[in-house]
């Protein structure tokens, strides 16, 4: 009927319903699609929620895509025009996609948060708001989901420059590391300011931060020239973020299965 109540289909209405809720493999609702937007505003926002999740990824592959940066590469075939009027670029295109394509997911979101504020059962003027967000949602979460999975399977990962910029100012990046250390001969608070003092020494000089450390006597009265040199190596202060990415990846492959 006009209004989801089944009343032009007499008693066989919830036959009909439940027959092509089977033939859709849809579940049926409780109450008609009409008077009730909260669906459709739930489903945008579970798509928001994932394209957001996409967005983040690709921002975090244009930020390391950066030539001044450069630890991952958006691979670009050799054929692609990289730019207009500079012939040396390599633009990260699909990355680039997925992050407008969130924002504009995002907003589609919000339109349809707003529309589920219907009149009485049935608000025609909002109905051609849905038709707008609704199926350019699906096609935009289809795109970004398909830009994603080429640019992580086709990703450059360049190590060589991770250790590069893990390195800039000497180590500095495993301050905590350091300070968790020293806090067991002199005590955290303690440990925080002379490993504190000794970081902004490196920073403000062309000294690596294990010399800097070495310069204090606090330090060096608690930590041997071997542990200093140790703690100071960030790739060794990673803690369990292996098992945490493990743990994360075969989660994801117990939901698929």
């Amino acid at each position: 009927g006009a209004v989801g109540t089944l009343a032009s289909l007499g008693e066989a209405g919830f036959d009909v319903q439940r027959e092509l809720a089977d033939d859709l493999d849809l579940a049926i609702p409780n109450t008609a699609w009409h008077a009730s937007r909260d669906r459709f505003a739930e489903l945008l926002n579970v798509f928001a929620t994932i394209a957001s999740t996409l967005g983040k990824v690709a921002r975090n592959v244009l930020l390391l895509n950066r030539e001044e940066i450069r630890e991952l590469e958006e691979h670009v075939p050799e054929e692609s025009v990289g730019s207009s009027t500079m012939p040396h670029k390599r633009n990260p295109v699909r990355s680039e996609r997925v992050v407008g394509l969130a924002a504009m997911i995002r907003g589609h979101a919000a339109t349809m948060n707003a529309v589920t504020e219907a009149y009485d059962e049935r608000d025609a003027g909002l109905w051609y708001v849905e038709y707008g967000v609704v199926p350019e949602t699906f096609v935009y979460l289809s795109r970004a989901l398909r830009n994603t999975r080429e640019v992580i399977e086709s990703l450059e990962v360049h190590p060589e420059n991770m250790r590069e910029n893990l390195a800039i100012h000497g180590g500095v990046v495993a301050s905590e590391a350091v300070m968790m250390a020293l806090a067991e001969e002199i005590g955290r608070q303690t440990a925080h300011d002379v490993v504190g003092e000794a970081a902004m020494a490196a920073l403000d000089s062309e000294q690596s931060f294990a010399d800097c450390l070495r310069e204090n006597d606090r330090v060096t009265a608690a930590l041997s020239d071997a542990e200093i040199e140790s703690l100071t190596d960030s790739t060794g202060y990673t803690g369990v973020a292996v098992t945490i990415a493990e743990r994360t990846v075969e989660a994801s492959r117990q939901r698929r299965q």
